[in-house]
């Protein structure tokens, strides 16, 4: 993904959504840790580039501060996306020494979709 400054748009209007989201989707169960919206942005052109597209979400997108696009593999080796923030930010890898992460909330163009209801280490 690229992203300057010269084509990031900041959406204080669409801070209030983004907090509220966050708050729906945090269960009362992930008490041990609190998830804080800092900002909103928007990738200039970005709206046009996925218009055409069906099959497009907006889901949570989680990284620790290490990396910025990290992968897990319970699933094959994806991008994971997640319906809910404390889902997401299950998988920051934060502790008490490093107790910050990442959530991105994103548009995201499914495509055709592989669907499974079990792990698999393949």
């Amino acid at each position: 993904m690229k992203a300057s400054d010269s084509n990031v748009i900041c959406l204080d209007e669409n801070y209030e959504k983004v907090k509220n989201r966050v708050e729906i989707t945090h269960a009362s169960t992930h008490f041990v840790y609190t998830v804080e919206v800092i900002d909103t942005f928007l990738r200039e052109g970005e709206s046009e580039r996925t218009k055409a597209l069906d099959n497009c979400m907006i889901l949570w997108f989680r990284s620790r501060r290490s990396n910025r696009a990290g992968t897990w593999y319970m699933f094959g080796k994806v991008a994971y996306f997640s319906y809910v923030a404390c889902r997401s930010a299950d998988y920051c890898c934060t502790s008490p020494s490093s107790s910050r992460g990442c959530l991105l909330l994103c548009k995201v163009a499914l495509g055709k979709t592989h669907d499974s209801l079990a792990a698999s280490t393949s």
